[in-house]
Parts: C-alpha cells; sequence; structure tokens
C-alpha cells in the first residue's frame, strides 16, 4: 500500500534523505475509552530514523502478523519526493510530499531494493549492520524464489557472486522452510548452499515443547522457545541430578536451561560461547552473573580469556541477526559487553579503574554522533540507581529560625540624620527629577533654538526636542513619586507636611519633609513590635534588602541590633521512607498481619506515632547541637538568648539549613528534611556518594556527599556477597567482589563505594543522558574524571588519550544549576563577571543563594568557606535580573522589540536571541 505524507526537511538534510530507499516503522500502541466505552484505536507509525523523522496514523498500512494484528514494524521504501506547491502553487521551501510504500516479498522491484540496500552498505567496512533490512525481510515478509530470482538477475555477472555469497551468509539464521527456498534459489545459480539447523535446537525443541511446529520458526524463535520458563512443567525431570536421558546429557541448550536453574557446574564452560551468540540478550546477562556464582562457590576458577570472547563473542554475527529479526531500529543494547570490560579492565589496572582508554565506554561515545543504530547500555541492570535514596529538599525551611533583639539609637534621631533617611527612602520608592545641562559654555537655554541634531529628552518629557550639546543631570533634592501605589502614598504622609493623596505622579522637595513628623513616625512604627526592655524590641529576622518595607527601612536605620534569639524549629522530621532513627521499623513491625495497608486505621496511627517520635527526636538533637555550638547558651524551652554577632548568626543559619519561616499550618513539604531522589523518565541516576569527615551538625548523623548534596541512606545496601543468595540480582559489585577488588566498605553510615568506583559512575551519569560534550574534539575519544569538585561533583574531566594533543587538559562538563537542561562546557560558553559560566538555555549564571548553598555545604564539612566564595555571596546576578549572552559574554541581554512589535530577549552585542519562557523558567 502507498502513502503520501508531508514532511519537512532543512535543505542541509534533503539530500541524505533523497539518497535513502529504506526505513523501519514502529508501531506505537495506542488505546482510549471513549463515554460510551468503546476502545478508540490511536496507534501510529513512527520513524526511529536518525535523519528522516515519519508519523502517521496505523490505518491499513503494514501486514498482519499470524492472523494476530500488526507486526511491531514495518519496512517502508521511498518512491519519490516532491516539493510542496502552496495554494498559489508556489514551492514551499523546505517542504515535501514524500511517497512510500510497504515492502513487498512478492514485487522483484521491492526485492531488488532491500537486496541492493544491503550491497551497498556491505562496502563499507565499518558498518556492521549492513544486513538488518534484508534479514528482516526475508524473516518477516517472506521468501519468494520467483521475485529474489528476478531481482538478483538485474546484476551484472560480475556483481552476482557478491549478492550470492550475502544471501548465503544472512539466511542461516532463517526457518527451515525459508532456508530451503534459499538452497533452491541458489541451486538455481549454480551455487552450494548447507542449511543451518543445528539438531541440538530441534532436539531440546522436541523435548521441551514436543508440540511445538518448528518448520516455520527461525533459529532464535526455536532458542527462546527452548530457553523460556513456560515449559518448566511439562519436564520435572530436567533439574534432577540423576537424569539419564541420552538427549539431555549431550544437549547444550539442556544443559544450560539446567543449569541456569540449578547449583551445579557446567562442565566445559568454552561451550558456552556459541550458545552465548544464539541465546536472547537477557539470557547473556544471566549467563555472565551465573558465571561468577559459579566461581564465588568454587565451581570454576575465573578464565579472562572466557570473560574476554562474552565481551567480544567470536559468534557475534548472529547476535545482530537476532538483533535484525526482533528490534531492526531500535538501539543496540551493549549492557554485557560494557559489564564484562568493567571487570576486565578492573583486574588489570589491579583494583585502580573500571573503563581506560579504548574500553567499551571509551569506544561506544567515541563513535555516539556517527554510527547507526545508536547503542544503549541499560546499565541500571548491574549499577545500583538511587531510587531509594536521598537528596536535600529543596522546600525545607530549616530545623532553626531567629528573632533580632533592637534598640532605639537616640543619638542618631538628629535633623541631619533623618533627612538623610528621607532621602534613602525617596531614592528606593521614588526617582530623581533631571534637568538640562548644556555641555557648551556659549550655549544657554534661550539659545537651544539654534542648535543643530535635537534628539528626544529622556522620560517622562519625551515630547520635548533637545540639542546634542546637552545632557541631563539628576536634582539632589528633587523627586518623582509615583502614587498610584498606595504604600507609596503611606511612605509620603510619614514626612511630608501636606497631606498626600493618591493618584498620579507628585513631586516631592526636600523642604517639603517635617523632621518631627518623620521622629513620630519612627516611634509609632517601633510601638506596633513586641517590647522585650526597655526601649527594646523584637523584630522577625533581618529581609533582605530588596524584600524590605519602608516601614522596616526607617525602623533600621534609627535602631541597633543588640542581641538575637535562635529558636530551634518544632515540627522538623526527617523522613518515614529513611526512618534514620528506627522508629518506623519499630512500629512497623508491631504492626498485626493484614493492617499494613496505608488506609487501615493501625498503619494511619502507627505514622501519627511515628511522627510524633521522630518530630521529638530531631528538636531534642538541635537543641543539643545548639547547646554544643553555642557554647553553654542557656535554652529556655523556646529559644537560646545571646549577644549579636553576625559571623556566629550566619553559621548559624547556614549549619542548620534555615531558609525562611515556613508557612502557617502542617505545611509537611517545609518541615521535612531530606526527599526522595527519583529518576527522570528512563534515566537513572546511579549511586556512588562519598563519606563526610564529619556529622551532620544538626542531627549529629554521619552523612555521605553525592553530587554536592547530603545523603543519609544510599542504596548500597544489600550490594556485598555476604547479603546476597540470589546470583540473579548481583550487580558490579558483586562481581568485582568475586573477582577479588571488592568496591565498598562499611562505614558508620553505610556502604561507601571506593573511589574507582564513584570516578566510573561519574562518567555513566553523564553518559547515560547523552552527555555528548564527552568527547575530545580533537580525537573524538571519552573524557574521563580529571579534578574532582568538592563533595563527589566530579564536574571536571580530560582526555587520557596519550596520542592527543588535549592530553590532560581540563574541561569542565556539568548541567545548568537552575534549569537542569542547559549543558554548561567550558569549552564552548562564556563567564560571569563572577567567574561562573552562562546557560545557554535558561541564561542562569549564578544568583544569591547558590552562593548562599556553597557556603553552607563548607560549613557542613567543617571546612573554611573560600575566599572566592565569601566574596560573593550577596552579589549574585540572576536575581538582580542581570543577565549575560552565554556566547559573547556581554552584559547586554535584555529586552527589546521586533518589526512586528513582539517582545523578545536578546544580545544586542551578537545578535542572537533567547527564548522568555526558558529564562524565567
Amino acid at each position: 500500500m502507498q502513502l503520501k505524507i508531508e514532511i519537512k526537511i532543512k535543505r542541509d538534510l534533503y539530500e541524505k534523505v533523497r539518497r535513502k530507499s529504506l526505513f523501519f516503522v514502529k508501531l506505537i500502541e495506542r488505546f482510549k475509552e471513549d463515554e460510551n466505552g468503546n476502545t478508540l484505536d490511536f496507534s501510529r507509525w513512527v520513524s526511529l530514523d536518525p535523519v528522516l523523522y515519519v508519523d502517521f496514523p496505523v490505518e491499513t498500512y503494514g501486514e498482519i502478523y499470524e492472523g494476530m494484528g500488526y507486526m511491531n514494524y514495518c519496512l517502508c521504501i521511498i518512491d519519490k519526493f516532491e516539493q510542496k506547491r502552496n495554494e498559489k502553487e508556489m514551492h514551499e521551501e523546505n517542504v515535501y510530499d514524500m511517497y512510500f510504500h510497504d515492502a513487498s516479498a512478492e514485487s522483484p522491484k521491492d526485492c531488488f531494493s532491500v537486496i541492493d540496500n544491503c550491497r551497498l552498505r556491505s562496502l563499507d567496512k565499518e558498518d556492521k549492520f549492513s544486513f538488518v533490512e534484508l534479514v528482516w525481510f526475508l524473516d518477516k515478509r517472506g521468501v519468494d524464489e520467483k521475485s529474489l530470482y528476478s531481482a538478483i538477475v538485474r546484476y551484472d555477472n560480475q556483481t552476482v557472486p557478491f549478492v550470492l555469497d550475502i544471501l548465503k551468509r544472512v539466511c542461516r539464521c532463517l526457518s527451515l522452510a525459508k532456508q530451503r527456498k534459499i538452497r533452491s534459489l541458489l541451486q538455481s545459480f549454480g551455487v552450494a548452499y548447507e542449511i543451518y539447523m543445528p539438531s541440538l535446537i530441534l532436539n531440546a525443541t522436541r523435548i521441551c515443547c514436543e508440540s511445538l511446529k518448528t518448520e516455520h520458526r527461525n533459529v532464535f524463535q526455536l532458542v527462546d522457545k527452548v530457553m523460556s520458563s513456560d515449559y518448566y512443567a511439562n519436564i520435572p525431570s530436567l533439574f534432577e541430578d540423576s537424569v539419564t536421558n541420552e538427549d539431555f546429557n549431550t544437549n547444550a541448550f539442556l544443559r544450560l536451561k539446567r543449569w541456569l536453574h540449578s547449583g551445579n557446574a557446567f562442565g566445559d564452560y568454552t561451550i558456552l560461547l556459541p550458545l552465548f551468540a544464539l541465546v536472547s540478550e537477557p539470557i547473556r546477562l544471566e549467563i555472565v552473573k551465573r558465571y561468577f556464582y559459579d566461581i564465588k562457590i568454587g565451581n570454576v576458577s575465573l578464565d579472562l580469556k572466557l570473560l574476554s570472547q562474552f565481551k567480544d563473542n567470536p559468534y557475534e554475527e548472529f547476535m545482530g541477526y537476532r538483533y535484525a529479526t526482533e528490534t531492526p531500529c531500535e538501539p543496540v543494547v551493549l549492557t554485557v559487553p560494557l559489564l564484562c570490560d568493567c571487570i576486565l579492565t578492573l583486574i588489570h589496572e589491579k583494583g585502580e579503574k573500571l573503563q581506560t582508554f579504548r574500553g567499551v565506554l571509551d569506544m561506544a561515545m567515541s563513535c555516539c554522533d556517527r554510527v547507526y543504530p545508536k547503542v544503549e547500555f541499560q546499565m541500571e541492570r548491574f549499577l545500583q540507581t538511587c531510587l531509594s535514596g536521598t537528596k536535600y529538599n529543596e522546600s525545607f525551611k530549616g530545623f532553626v529560625d531567629y528573632r533580632l533583639v533592637r534598640k532605639i539609637n537616640r543619638q542618631k534621631m538628629t535633623e541631619s540624620y533623618l533627612l538623610d533617611c528621607a532621602r534613602q527612602i525617596l531614592d528606593k520608592y521614588g526617582r530623581r527629577k533631571n534637568f538640562p545641562v548644556s555641555s557648551e559654555l556659549s550655549c544657554t537655554l534661550q539659545y537651544f533654538k539654534n542648535c543643530a541634531s535635537p534628539i528626544f529628552s529622556p522620560p517622562p518629557c519625551r515630547q520635548i526636542l533637545l540639542p546634542l550639546c546637552v545632557g541631563w543631570g539628576k536634582y539632589k533634592d528633587r523627586w518623582l513619586v509615583n502614587c498610584d501605589v498606595s504604600e507609596n502614598v503611606k511612605m509620603l504622609s510619614c514626612f511630608l507636611s501636606q497631606a498626600v493623596h493618591g493618584g498620579g505622579q507628585i513631586s516631592v522637595d526636600i523642604g517639603a519633609i517635617s523632621i518631627d513628623k518623620l521622629r513620630d513616625a519612627v516611634f509609632s512604627l517601633v510601638n506596633s513590635y513586641e517590647k522585650v526592655g526597655n526601649e527594646e524590641f523584637l523584630v522577625n529576622r533581618d529581609t533582605k534588602s530588596e524584600c524590605k518595607s519602608y516601614q522596616e527601612r526607617l525602623v533600621e536605620m534609627c535602631s541597633d541590633v543588640i542581641k538575637m534569639r535562635i529558636l530551634p524549629r518544632m515540627g522538623t522530621f526527617v523522613g518515614r521512607k529513611f526512618d534514620v532513627f528506627g522508629y518506623w521499623k519499630e512500629l512497623e513491625s508491631a504492626l498485626p498481619s493484614g493492617h499494613c495497608k496505608e488506609d487501615a486505621p493501625e498503619y494511619k496511627q502507627a505514622c501519627w506515632e511515628w511522627l510524633a517520635k521522630e518530630v521529638e527526636e530531631v528538636n531534642r538533637r538541635v537543641v543539643k547541637s545548639l547547646q554544643d555550638e553555642l557554647e553553654g547558651s542557656e535554652y529556655n524551652g523556646e529559644y537560646f538568648e545571646l549577644p549579636y554577632d553576625s559571623y556566629l548568626l550566619e553559621k548559624i543559619l547556614k549549619t542548620y539549613y534555615f531558609k525562611g519561616s515556613a508557612s502557617e499550618g502542617n505545611d509537611t513539604m517545609r518541615n521535612q528534611f531530606l526527599i526522595s531522589r527519583y529518576s527522570n523518565g528512563n534515566l537513572h541516576w546511579f549511586c556512588a556518594s562519598e563519606l563526610s569527615s564529619y556529622r551532620n551538625p544538626a542531627l549529629n548523623l554521619p552523612f555521605f556527599w553525592c553530587g554536592g548534596k547530603e545523603c543519609f541512606c544510599n542504596s548500597l545496601k544489600g550490594q556485598t556477597l555476604s547479603e546476597t543468595s540470589n546470583w540473579r540480582v548481583y550487580t558490579l559489585f558483586h562481581l568485582a567482589e568475586i573477582a577479588g577488588y571488592p568496591q565498598l566498605r562499611l562505614t558508620e553510615a553505610g556502604y561507601e563505594a571506593s573511589k574507582p568506583y564513584r570516578e566510573f559512575i561519574a562518567i555513566v551519569n553523564k553518559a547515560v543522558r547523552k552527555f555528548r560534550q564527552l568527547k575530545c574534539r580533537e580525537c573524538g575519544h571519552l573524557l574521563f574524571p580529571d579534578l574532582s569538585s568538592d563533595f563527589n561533583r566530579y564536574n571536571y574531566y580530560s582526555c587520557c588519550n596519550p596520542f592527543c594533543t588535549e592530553l590532560n587538559k581540563p574541561v569542565y562538563l556539568n548541567y545548568c544549576y537552575r534549569c537542569k537542561k542547559g549543558i554548561i562546557d567550558s569549552r564552548d560558553r562564556k563567564r560571569c563577571p563572577n567567574g561562573w559560566y552562562i546557560c545557554p538555555t535558561c541564561l542562569s549564571c549564578c544568583d544569591d543563594s547558590l552562593f548562599d548553598r556553597l557556603a553552607q555545604i563548607y560549613m557542613l564539612d567543617k571546612r573554611p568557606v573560600p575566599n572566592r566564595i565569601q566574596r560573593m555571596i550577596g552579589r549574585g546576578h540572576n536575581d538582580k535580573r542581570i543577565y549575560f549572552c552565554p556566547y559573547c559574554g556581554d552584559a547586554s541581554v535584555s529586552e527589546g522589540k521586533d518589526e512586528w512589535g513582539r517582545t523578545y530577549w536578546g544580545c544586542s552585542v551578537c545578535g542572537r536571541r533567547f527564548d522568555e519562557e526558558q529564562r524565567f523558567k
């Protein structure tokens, strides 16, 4: 069936697409129910081609497979392209109509297209998957001798033998029926062909599933039937040690099946190699794990040659044929080769490294931009993820709050000082009035009309034209204040002698300020605070300067801080999932059987009891910690009070995670210290935390650093052999321990991974997120961790290719701390004046909260805050709406309008424009 669809292709890709003749589409099934309960089919065919993207409804396209619906894939053949025309019969740029149809085995033309595609791709020695379309076509569309013959005879006499040799090689995986047709076809050209269908596969199929028809199933389908667990019930004697069946004793597949489901040794383990290439990819991983289990229990000793052949199997061509018949346009899974390579590297490097130059990960990343099909590692199958780990809750408001005791400073309340206070307030909430100033001594106001080249004056006098020789000055004692804002009206009423009414702009002159009225306003504002002594009053805390009201500013200007109160916050807790104090484990174990459901009353009661216990324990620990930190200051049951010390206060606030008072009511997220680390879709964050040298000061608990975050409950429990009895759940940790290089050590906080493992995970956590920048731009090889940032962040990498000119030159690589999407690469990005790289996605570079958090991290680890960070505190850019261009570094990113009047943000220097939504996300 031929279809025509509209596609949009950029001009630079059109030639690549035009030269393509074949592409796969994959069936994406989507079903929904309407209001009447009827099932509606919204399934679509979608291509996974890296160049040509096609998406269209299923309708009747593609063949029905064995009466069970559409196959998962369909092979399409492109017929032609026509440039799209609009209603005026004009060509639309980059838009084409593409005509294509699904390949048919009965069509000699289609057979030729598929065969010739394989022939042409075979000329490229680096193309290891040139046969994919041909193998899938023959396996799924069938073998039509007449059509294949007509296609082959179109070649000249020199090319025919090459084509026939391709058929002889790739058809070995097909079913018996199809191979017989291929043999007949090749005989018509005088070429002999020996059918490949090992008797051990047929015998194993006969024993495991005797009713199965083998004639029309390919090699891999038969192997999967033998290895399937569906047939265990039919062969109870298969797993008994006393089996005497001669077929079983001589059949390697049956031996493999029993080996994977019993504790017996395999015998001659080299027999695993040909079987390894024929079984499915999940079974290959099971073979590697079971092999290491046999090493553990003493059935066999580690054979590095065999392990190397698991990584680079001599029969890997059959793995490619399986890929072609099952997942022809999906990424190739390299889980097993990478796992084997890690163990081999660990042994060869004496436990110092898990991946090196020209390792599997290196070679895969080196080719990731130019090979098809792509590869994926699915490393969550042998690496421990952080799904059960923790991270710091950004919404947490802290274990402490604070108040300040201030006192009116009457000595400050002089006329000149109060007048200066009024000036500062007016500068903040109003703006100075302008007046024209001539730059030429001979030019006076009455002669302005004689000057040439008039210019617009700044607002609000936009209508007045002034000459170029005139500039603008600012009055020291005149302001314009917008009285449409009610707060501004209240502010002016505090110190203006005349009455102030709302609406429009009001001109304020310094002579209109009443000092007595201002002084009375200050004392009136002070009286609204809680009194705690003679002219002493209590304020909640220091508000950031940009958030202060005019009342707070006036009170602050006319008073001094004399004391500070530190209040342990009640209601804070760590989290039931993490159970750092063991209360939930105790309560849960006491629940009656069957009462562990969340809606059960007993369960809810246990949750409340746990919360009460953890809140009480957290409060007790925080109070005890503060008593030690404040060197004996008395706690009156509500707060600690001591003389004001700005440095000590800042240290306390950062050490105890203060981020502002929690909102009123029971806000769980603001009270909970830790939250779970979740995966991002199919992407996983792998666990390799590093133990801190100190205990957390607020809770007196040991903790780990993981990517600059505190982790009190990592995911490495159960990763040692002593804790694991089931070899099927083995991870890299278990295999490394069996190989003699354990990667874990037990600490008071739990297990800590070794430095080689942490460095490996640092690469992996970036590589699995399609971190294409993790490649050397000189030689194309993988960059390895070079300099570990503090607190296990690993953001610096360098090339270790000894033949590369960029050898050991550090490169900073990270995701933007704010949007988590933009990739920061020091080879491309510019820095802001504070030295922070600018995100190309959201334009973030730094803000005050970032510097506060960095200082906090150093304080938590009982390390001095570096001078470079201390100097930056309060000097962040983005929270002050200051943005820089990531491409030229200029501070000229601002709002503008295009020729259609649409608002955009762009750089006035290099001309780049940026997405408004991303910028402020």
